[in-house]
């Protein structure tokens, strides 16, 4: 076995040694409760056993000089996609803390590789090139012991020995990319309480916004925001997995396919709900033809990729990295179209928010992009786990924060798009039911001038012609009146039928006059209505009419005038024929912008509800009158023995539309917000 270990130095010493290569330098841990990265430190060595034809055991590599080792000095370790195996060595030593009065002999100490992707990872302590510990991980290595988030392995070092810690990582279908931490037990039980609480917090938040943005998809009418429902659903998924958290809630059985799949699988999935819910956003077909055929392509690819996905636990390691590897691809090349669509959308000047749309994106499409080009090693491996460590924060999740945070972000950015496109649509139907609204008010009125046209023609035919009949034919009788001799039955006769001519005379002119009242048009509405009371006493002697205005309505329009002058004759209508009142009020005031009209009888009153059940001509042609043609309210208050009371609230601006209040002038926005407000559509 010593000639194997000697011909495997010599390999080592032939491959070569890098002249003035500096040796691994070892890392210090204290004694006392601590957490470390160790690549910054540049105590991190690395061989690639693609630069031999042969694999080598852990007694090989106890062996090799430390100058064939590869130093690493960043804290996220990233080999990308790689079919060949890898070995990492770590030497260090638990140094004693001298401001503690009592230091152990041996300090129990845990490595966690971060990320829930590697499938076969062994760990092997060794002291003085003999193995002292040895342990298995990985996702394929599950032995049905309590299992973390990340890939640990727990042992104990004693304090003072330098020690050398090596891993061997096996080909993996994803690209090979995590950090590592170095530290107490203890600690990493604390940090992991609030890794813990932190990943509570923001699946909390996920959940709530689920159903917040659920809620509001079911009141409005955007429907399309389902897409993006979906979306987020699937993100907390997918980040659930690419935490680790799945491999302590999975069964040992369900989780080797279950976490190998859930990436092309889950990934494609977002891909698909994001894309339509872009899509449909922009309305791309209609808008943005070129980007609309680029994205619905890159779809159709990621739906085959989403189904090859579930092959990717059980087909070979070479077909497997192929699927992730288009699957990286494809998404790189879709966030790059989403950014281009949401660019072409700000020249354009889209009112759909392209701006807001693009900064909620920006954080998590450039996470993706650069993590993509990460895996492909066209980028350097870059981490803010570094930067958080040094202010005190360290987080041993797979997941990048960055990604997290831009989530976030999205998820925020879209809500709030989504309530001001909400407000946008019901501001347009607003504007459309307004437009309607002056549309049918002005074919009531054309209908109503055509109307009171062709009543003025028959008023004009009844009095002119039938009227001029009658009283010729009055004439006639009362000459064969005056040839008869008196107290004769002819005599009687005639005289009877000049009487019914006369009577049949006047009703034609009351009958003309309700069709054309003349002082409407030739005195105005408030002499129109004074003669009508005047009219109304004198064929009922016992009822008292009291009429009161305070406001010039001289300046009405004739439309105006009929409209008013009509639903005053059918309330005082209603008054003499249903409520048999003795006393009637009627009242024209000015009020705080509005006309007032109201009219209160001391009559037998009635059932309002039942009378506007029935849907009789009288009320329903006023309450047509005042809100469809005058933009007007009425309100109705009567009880059965109780008379009635009914106002009528007209705004002035409709019967005088020059009394309109002017808009406000916007105050001047500054340069600096005009230039946003341009970018992001504010």
């Amino acid at each position: 076995m010593k000639g194997w270990y000697l011909a495997a130095c010599g390999f080592f010493l032939w491959v070569g040694i890098a002249p003035g290569q500096p040796f691994i330098p070892v890392l210090p841990i204290s004694s006392s409760p601590t957490w470390t990265l160790p690549g910054p430190s540049g105590s991190v060595g690395i061989y690639h056993e693609n630069l031999a034809d042969t694999a080598f055991s852990i007694y090989d590599m106890m062996y090799a000089p430390e100058h064939l080792y590869e130093q690493w000095s960043r804290s996220r370790i990233q080999f990308g996609y790689t079919r060949h195996a890898h070995w990492l060595v770590i030497p260090f030593v638990v140094v004693p803390d001298t401001a503690s009065a009592d230091v152990p002999e041996e300090v129990p100490l845990q490595l966690d590789l971060a990320n829930p992707y590697l499938e076969d990872v062994h760990f092997y302590l060794v002291k003085n090139f003999e193995v002292i510990d040895s342990a298995v991980g990985g996702i394929l290595k599950q032995n049905g012991e309590v299992r973390a988030r990340n890939i640990s392995y727990r042992f104990v070092a004693p304090v003072g020995d330098t020690l050398r810690l090596f891993i061997h990582l096996a080909p993996s279908r994803y690209a090979q990319e995590f950090k590592l931490f170095l530290g107490h037990q203890e600690t990493h039980t604390r940090i992991k309480k609030t890794e813990d609480i932190a990943l509570a917090l923001f699946f909390g938040m996920v959940f709530v916004y689920l159903l917040l943005l659920g809620l509001a998809i079911k009141l409005t009418e955007l429907k399309y925001f389902w897409y993006y429902f979906f979306y987020v659903l699937l993100d907390g998924v997918y980040i659930w997995f690419d935490s680790g958290l799945s491999v302590s809630w999975l069964p040992p059985v369900l989780l080797p396919p279950m976490q190998l799949a859930s990436l092309p699988v889950l990934a494609n999935g977002l891909l698909l709900f994001g894309c339509t819910f872009v899509l449909k956003h922009f309305h791309s077909r209609e808008n943005y033809p070129f980007y609309d055929q680029l994205i619905r392509t890159a779809m159709v690819v990621a739906a085959g990729l989403l189904l090859l996905g579930f092959l990717v636990p059980v087909v070979s390691l070479g077909w497997s990295q192929t699927i992730l590897y288009l699957n990286t691809v494809v998404y790189i090349l879709t966030c790059i179209l989403l950014f281009g669509i949401s660019l072409s959308a700000i020249r354009k000047k889209d009112r759909r928010y392209p701006g807001l749309l693009l900064v909620g994106f920006l954080v998590h499409g450039v996470n993706i992009i650069y993590s993509g080009l990460e895996w492909f090693n066209v980028m350097p491996a870059v981490s803010i786990s570094q930067v958080l460590a040094d202010i005190g924060l360290i987080l041993t999740f797979h997941t990048p924060p960055v990604l997290m945070l831009g989530i976030l972000i999205e998820m925020a950015i879209v809500l709030y798009i989504g309530v001001e496109s909400f407000k946008n649509l019901m501001q347009q139907r607003e504007r459309l039911a307004a437009a309607l609204a002056v549309q049918r008010r002005r074919n009531l009125n054309a209908v109503l001038y055509g109307m009171e046209t062709e009543q003025k023609r028959i008023a004009r035919d009844l009095h002119d012609g039938l009227g001029g009949g009658l009283a010729g034919l009055k004439f006639r009788f009362e000459q064969l009146l005056e040839q008869t001799q008196p107290n004769t039955e002819l005599h009687q006769a005639i005289k009877q039928t000049i009487k019914e001519i006369a009577e049949l005379h006047q009703s034609l002119r009351e009958i003309a006059h309700n069709l054309m009242p003349k002082p409407l048009y030739h005195l105005g509405l408030i002499p129109a209505i004074e003669q009508l009371l005047h009219r109304i006493q004198d064929d009922k002697p016992d009822l008292s009419v009291q009429f009161y205005h305070n406001v010039d309505l001289s300046r009405l329009s004739d439309l105006h005038k009929i409209y008013l002058y009509r639903i005053v004759q059918e309330l005082l209508s209603n008054c003499i024929r249903h409520a048999q009142a003795s006393e009637i009020s009627l009242q024209l005031l000015r009020s705080n912008g509005s006309l007032l009209l109201t009219i209160e009888d001391d009559g037998c009153g009635f059932d309002v509800e039942a009378a506007m059940a029935k849907k009789g001509m009288g009320l329903n042609n006023i309450r047509h009158r005042v809100v469809d043609g005058l933009n007007g309210s009425m309100h109705i208050d009567s009880k059965p023995g109780q008379g009635t009371l009914i106002t009528i609230e007209i705004p002035l601006e409709e019967l005088y539309p020059s009394e309109k209040p002017m808009p406000a002038i916007p105050p001047k926005k500054p340069r600096i917000r005009q230039v946003l407000s341009r970018f992001l559509n504010i």
